[in-house]
């Protein structure tokens, strides 16, 4: 299965104005494993998430970092040029 995490943004994207979503990834809790392609997917409506199953869509924001520190917090950072009118996400490992 897939985990996922979602939320709702406070405000609604505004349409062709550019944002930057930066994270904090760890893998304090994973042991000796490297996780990629973490992403971010942003809708105007609230996406259905399962941890069963791939949720299928194509985040508009992946971070391709390799990532093998299990001690420290690694930043992650991408843009995003908004469709207009997002107001939810899901993070999780899309690919």
């Amino acid at each position: 299965g897939r985990d996922y995490v979602g939320g709702t943004l406070l405000d609604t994207l505004k349409t062709g104005k550019r944002y930057i979503v930066e994270m904090y990834l760890s893998l304090a809790f994973i042991n000796s494993c490297s996780y990629k392609s973490v992403g971010v997917y942003f809708s105007d409506t609230q996406p259905e998430v399962s941890t069963i199953e791939e949720i299928p869509v194509t985040p508009q924001v992946s971070f391709d970092t390799i990532i093998r520190d299990t001690v420290n917090w690694v930043k992650v950072s991408d843009t995003l040029t908004a469709s207009g009118g997002e107001k939810y996400f899901v993070i999780g490992l899309f690919t």
